[in-house]
Protein backbone atom coordinates (compact mmCIF):
# COMPACT_ATOMS: atom_id res chain seq x y z
CA UNK A 1 0.00 0.00 0.00
CA UNK A 2 2.95 2.77 0.79
CA UNK A 3 4.27 1.99 -2.64
CA UNK A 4 1.07 2.57 -4.40
CA UNK A 5 0.90 5.57 -2.49
CA UNK A 6 4.02 6.75 -3.03
CA UNK A 7 4.33 6.50 -6.65
CA UNK A 8 0.76 8.03 -6.98
CA UNK A 9 2.50 11.45 -5.18
CA UNK A 10 5.15 11.11 -6.99
CA UNK A 11 3.30 10.47 -10.42
CA UNK A 12 1.31 13.23 -9.81
CA UNK A 13 4.35 15.93 -8.83
CA UNK A 14 5.41 14.61 -11.95
CA UNK A 15 2.70 15.37 -13.72
CA UNK A 16 2.19 18.73 -12.51
CA UNK A 17 5.75 20.13 -12.87
CA UNK A 18 6.34 19.38 -16.85
CA UNK A 19 3.66 22.04 -17.58
CA UNK A 20 4.51 24.47 -14.75
CA UNK A 21 8.31 24.19 -16.35
CA UNK A 22 6.75 24.93 -19.93
CA UNK A 23 5.36 27.91 -18.48
CA UNK A 24 8.25 29.21 -16.55
CA UNK A 25 10.41 28.70 -19.98
CA UNK A 26 8.16 30.93 -21.90
CA UNK A 27 7.58 33.69 -19.19
CA UNK A 28 11.39 33.44 -18.41
CA UNK A 29 10.90 32.03 -14.82
CA UNK A 30 13.26 29.36 -12.91
CA UNK A 31 12.83 27.14 -16.09
CA UNK A 32 15.67 24.68 -15.36
CA UNK A 33 14.62 23.61 -11.61
CA UNK A 34 11.05 22.61 -12.76
CA UNK A 35 11.83 21.42 -16.02
CA UNK A 36 15.00 19.69 -15.76
CA UNK A 37 15.71 18.74 -11.96
CA UNK A 38 12.02 18.18 -10.55
CA UNK A 39 10.82 15.63 -12.93
CA UNK A 40 14.56 13.81 -13.15
CA UNK A 41 14.24 13.20 -9.06
CA UNK A 42 10.74 12.07 -9.61
CA UNK A 43 11.41 9.87 -12.61
CA UNK A 44 14.32 8.24 -10.30
CA UNK A 45 12.11 8.18 -7.34
CA UNK A 46 9.45 5.86 -9.23
CA UNK A 47 12.65 3.70 -10.46
CA UNK A 48 13.88 3.26 -6.94
CA UNK A 49 9.99 2.26 -5.82
CA UNK A 50 9.92 0.32 -8.75
CA UNK A 51 13.35 -1.52 -7.56
CA UNK A 52 12.29 -1.96 -3.93
CA UNK A 53 9.15 -3.19 -4.67
CA UNK A 54 10.60 -6.42 -7.19
CA UNK A 55 12.99 -6.81 -4.50
CA UNK A 56 10.80 -7.20 -1.59
CA UNK A 57 8.07 -9.66 -4.43
CA UNK A 58 10.89 -11.87 -5.45
CA UNK A 59 12.35 -12.42 -1.39
CA UNK A 60 8.40 -12.86 -0.33
CA UNK A 61 8.15 -15.45 -3.25
CA UNK A 62 11.64 -17.41 -2.37
CA UNK A 63 10.44 -17.57 1.18
CA UNK A 64 7.07 -18.84 0.51
CA UNK A 65 9.03 -21.19 -2.00
CA UNK A 66 11.05 -22.18 0.78
CA UNK A 67 8.49 -23.11 2.84
CA UNK A 68 6.38 -25.01 0.51
CA UNK A 69 9.11 -27.11 -0.10
CA UNK A 70 10.29 -27.59 3.59
CA UNK A 71 5.86 -28.73 4.25
CA UNK A 72 6.76 -31.06 1.14
CA UNK A 73 9.76 -32.88 2.64
CA UNK A 74 8.16 -32.88 5.60
CA UNK A 75 5.37 -34.82 4.67
CA UNK A 76 7.84 -37.85 3.15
Amino acid sequence: MRDIILAFSVGIAFATVVPIGVEDLQSGGPWILTLIVFPVFSLLCLAFVLRDHRRRSSSEDRRLDSSAEQVVSEQR
